[in-house]
């Protein structure tokens, strides 16, 4: 009989070889298929169907059967065809054979457990914070606008609202540009007290930008964009339940924002809080016009892409815009440029996705480590059933089943232990989310790390990688294994399989990723114990710390912020138990925004070339509530007042920078300007002459050291409006918060407090994050250590029990069991020495990618490397002398007898 079209064309797919020599045996086979399953009884509309799924498992064991490198085997038409039956066959066979011995099964499992969950966890992480992006639709198009000078380097995420006006009217690669100013909000629901909030003035168009509906009411239009308009807002769907009570007639209510009546005209759907965690947006109501280039509000600016445009067809627009306006407006444009990324990678920095991506490498490591560690287990079975292996590849199996079963077999042991990593992992990131919940402030609203599809696809992707990576190796081996050689090796207690140099290199590896994940963790433990033990020069316990931001609409003016922080510092100092108060721009050690200054008799060509420093007003009481010491000089006085000479303080290392050759005490500077909210953006006109020299007070955001210059001016010759307020206790601080609240209040009813804390507690959680990270480092190591010690005491025994002849005969030739020790811990060592030194020369390369995260570490620090090498020389030496103590247990009548 004719075989069928379908059959033939099935064919096709098999290689050219094949066909050519076995096609008609195949035809022959597949038509005595079709006749066996229709004398069965199966439906004819199933035999197709059934044939083809036949035939596509056949594919790909005739590809490693009757490819080109075995042309000598001969086509039998009886010879089975693969079948799904077959490949059950093979998965009940393979399951029989890895819970033989469940010990060592359950060991694998968990071991390839171990690695995948902390890769699933650390990768949830990096989807949460970085990859998912922003909750709109399309976030890949919502892009953040820099206004940088690029000989200086990326900038803060701000834009000159003439800037804005002039991108917004020239640009063609945008959709929709939107402009934004983080604004303090005191808001003050009726029959509530005041609540202080971070609040935006945001232009109309910015919720179409981000393609999000109101859940009530309506967003913003452009007229309520203009100068002077209906003081309205729209406020977030948490500020609504939790303040504002769930009301259902929200939408026409009015509660006081910043002093002022202000009515609701929408809330936004729960979960909305662009652009970072805000719960109150305003209309940016500005007079542009009303401005010179070098003044106005600073905006974030964000826009979407419009359709089909790339990010470098954008970026390229916006350059060739930033040149026009630097020929036409040079003094506030000439070499100034706009840079733009994807929101979320702006918003987080660079430094962050750099450390996560280390991160992610270094549990790679520990995963790779499993993996070897299950390939070494598996190339000890295959090597115990070599002889099986052979025996039936002579009878009939072929190469590609052997291959398959034991690479099934790897596959198998990836699965439980992925089920097994998905709950390690859930573990982990339920851990995380709560670590991070003691943060101080609130994450960016888009972080969501949980496990969701894309974490579970990455699972999957991570399982086949894991699959490969530790049965490949022993499938080639075992499936190659020829039947004479196996039994000449079982005849003399060998193997065919040559596994010892294979299984021992695994082992090195091993060693060399423990050894580097060991001295990451010990770099990075090391670095937060020294933050947390930083002696500060200033008295960081005892002191109470708060925030105030007064409403432009009551506060216009220098004068009036003056006046009332004056009133607040004498009701501060009345407060009982209160030994000192304050009153400045920010706190100690992370205070202060950078901003620019000149020093008297030196030239500068132009703004980049003026230095930067801390730079921040306070009043006579700041360095006295520090308890921090005057190091030359005095400090301010009620006589530095508004009326008084201009003058200002420096720190050590200003002096260090600028006169360490001479007194700083008479020098002058002028402050070029600075971005703290509501002070004095520039005033190069005004020359403060320096009378006093304090300590380093402030610690670089970016390397963590002490020792950042800093200028301090009085707080009542540069005021602002917001200012954080210090009160030292002879008891708890925390206890004080309620008089500092009353205090606050009995000037102005409207005004609230917050950020209420203890300095130490403030301090403390700057170094929170490197914290969390630090224990996961140390999580990775451990593990990755575990794995390694498993791994150098699971080859060492196994090869003690394949050399139980050669044991045996040593003692029985007169070998002492100090020999047979020394015999095979010589092996175990000889591994752990390659090993560590692999690691280290890793390791040195792994300490330079996280060197901007160390504080007084170095990358090559030598204790963390010896104190990691002793630790592995004695782990490596307890992981050989197990076994080695068990092999002088051998009897040398029983060994001769067992062979």
């Amino acid at each position: 009989m004719q075989s069928p079209l379908l059959f033939r064309i099935l064919l096709a797919l098999y290689p050219r070889r094949f066909r050519r020599r076995y096609g008609d045996d195949v035809l022959a086979a597949m038509q005595s298929r079709r006749d066996e399953l229709y004398r069965a009884g199966r439906h004819p509309g199933r035999l197709a169907s059934v044939l083809f799924r036949d035939l596509a498992f056949a594919l790909p064991r005739a590809w490693l059967t009757y490819g080109p490198r075995r042309r000598s085997r001969v086509f039998s038409p009886s010879e089975e065809i693969p079948t799904m039956s077959n490949l059950l066959a093979d998965l009940r066979t393979v399951f029989r054979r890895l819970f033989h011995k469940p010990g060592l099964a359950v060991i694998a499992v968990l071991a390839m457990g171990l690695g995948i969950g902390l890769t699933t966890a650390m990768f949830s992480i990096i989807n949460g914070v970085m990859l998912k992006g922003l909750p709109f639709d399309e976030p890949h198009e919502v892009v953040a606008l820099n206004r940088v000078n690029l000989s200086e380097g990326p900038g803060r995420l701000i834009g000159r609202i003439h800037d804005y006006r002039d991108l917004v009217e020239r640009q063609t690669t945008f959709e929709y540009l939107a402009g934004m100013e983080i604004v303090p909000a005191n808001v003050s629901p009726p029959g509530q007290d005041p609540e202080y909030l971070n609040a935006a003035s945001v232009t109309a168009n910015m919720f179409t930008l981000l393609g999000t509906t109101p859940a009530r009411g309506r967003t913003f239009s452009v007229d309520d964009e203009v100068p002077g308009g209906p003081s309205v807002a729209v406020v977030g769907y948490r500020f609504w339940q939790d303040r504002l009570s769930g009301a259902s007639d929200v939408v026409g209510s009015t509660f006081r924002v910043n002093g002022a009546q202000t009515t609701v005209i929408g809330v936004m759907p729960e979960g909305f809080e662009f652009p970072f965690n805000q719960q109150l947006w305003l209309p940016l109501q500005v007079d542009i016009d009303a401005f010179g280039r070098t003044d106005g509000p600073n905006l974030l600016m964000v826009g979407r892409l419009a359709d089909g445009v790339t990010m470098a067809q954008a970026q390229g627009d916006l350059e060739r815009i930033m040149r026009g306006l630097g020929e036409e407006y040079p003094e506030t444009n000439e070499g100034m440029t706009m840079l733009m990324g994807l929101y979320v990678r702006e918003i987080i920095g660079y430094q962050m996705p750099q450390f996560l991506f280390t991160m992610l490498g270094a549990v790679s490591l520990v995963l790779v480590i499993a993996c070897a560690n299950v390939a070494n287990l598996l190339l000890a079975r295959a090597s115990l059933r070599s002889k099986e292996v052979a025996i039936c590849s002579a009878l009939g199996a072929s190469r590609a089943r052997v291959f398959g079963q034991l690479l099934m077999e790897a596959g198998m042991i990836a699965s439980l232990g992925a089920l097994v990593g998905i709950g390690l992992g859930k573990l982990g990131i339920d851990l995380f989310n709560r670590a991070l919940t003691a943060l101080p402030g609130s994450l960016p609203f888009w972080f969501d790390i949980s496990i969701d599809p894309d974490v579970l696809l990455f699972v999957v992707g991570l399982t086949l990688a894991a699959s490969l990576l530790s049965g490949l190796l022993p499938a080639v081996q075992a499936s190659g294994a020829e039947l004479s050689n196996v039994l000449k090796d079982v005849a003399r207690g060998g193997s065919s399989l040559r596994i010892g140099r294979l299984s021992r290199a695994l082992v090195v590896v091993e060693v060399a990723f423990c050894c580097a994940l060991l001295v990451a963790a010990g770099l990075m433990v090391r670095s937060v114990t020294n933050m947390s033990s930083i002696d500060y020069p200033f008295q960081v316990d005892g002191l109470l710390t708060a925030q105030v931001a007064l409403p432009p609409s009551d506060y216009p003016d220098a004068m009036t912020q003056r006046l009332f922080f004056e009133e607040l510092g004498g009701r501060l100092h009345a407060i009982p138990g209160a030994e000192a108060a304050s009153i400045a721009t920010d706190l100690p050690v992370v205070g202060f925004d950078n901003g620019r200054y000149a020093i008297e008799g030196q030239t500068y060509q132009a703004d980049r070339d003026y230095p930067s420093a801390r730079i921040g007003s306070v009043d006579p009481d700041y360095f006295a509530s520090l308890e921090a010491p005057v190091l030359e000089g005095r400090a301010f006085t009620i006589a530095d007042n508004a009326d008084g000479m201009p003058v200002a303080i420096v720190n050590q290392a200003f002096v260090a920078t600028h006169f360490a050759n001479e007194s700083a005490i008479g020098q002058r500077v002028s402050i070029r300007g600075v971005l703290t909210t509501g002070q004095t953006e520039r005033d190069d006109d005004i020359w403060y002459t320096i009378v006093g020299v304090v300590p380093d007070l402030y610690l670089d955001a970016q390397l963590f050291i002490l020792g950042v210059e800093a200028i301090y001016t009085p707080f009542a010759q540069r005021p602002a409006s917001a200012a954080s307020v210090m009160v030292r206790s002879t008891g708890d601080p925390l206890e004080l918060t309620d008089a500092v609240r009353k205090a606050v209040t009995a000037i102005d009813p409207d005004l609230p407090i917050s950020g209420v804390s203890t300095l130490r507690a403030s301090i403390d959680n700057t170094q929170q994050f490197l914290r969390i990270f630090g224990v996961m480092f140390t999580i990775f190591g451990a593990a990755a250590l575990f794995l390694a010690t498993v791994g150098l005491y699971g080859v060492l025994a196994f090869s003690v029990s394949q050399r139980t002849h050669e044991v045996g005969l040593r003692v029985a030739l007169g070998a002492a069991p100090s020999d047979v020790v020394g015999l095979v811990m010589r092996q175990g060592m000889r591994q752990l020495v390659v090993g560590m030194l692999l690691g280290l020369l890793l390791a040195a390369g792994l300490g330079r990618l996280l060197s901007f995260v160390l504080y007084d570490v170095q990358p090559l620090d030598p204790v963390v490397f010896g104190g990691i090498v002793v630790i592995l020389t004695v782990t490596g030496l307890v992981a050989s002398y197990l076994p080695a103590r068990r092999a002088t247990w051998v009897d040398p009548l029983v060994a001769m007898r067992s062979e």
